[in-house]
């Protein structure tokens, strides 16, 4: 069981669950690109291979820091949705 988080950037909704080892975080968000993007606990995976983390208020990227003075978890990907494209609706 691992326990996720869904944020929808647009709306604010988000999605607290326990989910087995077959859910990948419940729906990804997709993004204009094509890329999904999942939450699990402060790392979000994108479809294409990337993760990013949360640390501390930095967020970290394939190539190094990306942001500093990221205020939350939802701030964090947005950031992560906007570099995939933006949310698809």
């Amino acid at each position: 069981m691992y326990n996720m988080r869904i944020f929808d950037c647009k709306g604010g909704y988000i999605m607290f669950g326990n989910f087995d080892n077959n859910f990948f975080g419940g729906t990804p968000i997709m993004s204009n690109n094509g890329t999904g993007i999942s939450v699990s606990g402060n790392s979000i995976m994108t479809t294409d291979g990337k993760v990013y983390q949360l640390s501390g208020g930095i967020l970290y990227g394939p190539n190094g820091t990306m942001s500093m003075n990221v205020k939350s978890m939802d701030e964090a990907v947005g950031i992560v949705t906007g570099l995939c494209g933006g949310k698809m609706f």
